[in-house]
């Protein structure tokens, strides 16, 4: 899948979250760079496109990977909240594993657990095109809806 595709569903599962949290932007921020960070990988496309082909989707499609990129993904929202380390942080761990997820049910396969297998998974039911609409859809039905929450929830306290 593509990283506009991840990005739209780490979109939404934070906005999801955000419906919990009066920090939305720093909850929304963690769930797109969660749901995206996997593919930093593509970066190897440097050492050439045989070496990418390989070991593209490898180190960082794994779930031996997910503690660590999510991790990661949860740095920027910390030092701009400094508060609500676990909940952004599972925020991010999910998204990393959503990010897997969409990976497997795509065309071209990831290896979960390497190093401890070379397995390939890949269920091959969705192309890139088809799913982005789908995902854009479902981000913009949830930003609408947790925007709604927000502010029904902002006029019960102003009550």
């Amino acid at each position: 899948m593509d990283v506009v595709t991840h990005s739209m569903a780490g979109l939404l599962i934070g906005s999801l979250a955000a419906i919990k949290t009066n920090k939305v932007y720093p909850v929304l921020l963690t769930g797109a760079l969660a749901s995206a960070l996997p593919d930093i990988d593509a970066f190897i496309a440097i050492g050439g496109m045989d070496f990418f082909h390989k070991y593209h989707r490898v180190f960082t499609h794994t779930v031996f990977a997910t503690p660590f990129l999510a991790l990661l993904a949860t740095l920027p929202a910390w030092i701009w909240v400094r508060s609500r380390y676990v909940f952004s942080y599972l925020i991010a761990f999910f998204c990393n594993l959503i990010h897997l997820g969409m990976d497997v049910i795509c065309l071209w396969p990831i290896q979960l657990f390497y190093p401890f297998s070379e397995k390939d998974y890949a269920m091959n039911l969705l192309n890139n095109k088809d799913t982005s609409y789908t995902v854009l859809f479902a981000v913009t039905i949830s930003a609408v809806l947790m925007l709604y929450l927000l502010e029904k929830k902002r006029r019960e306290r102003e009550s």
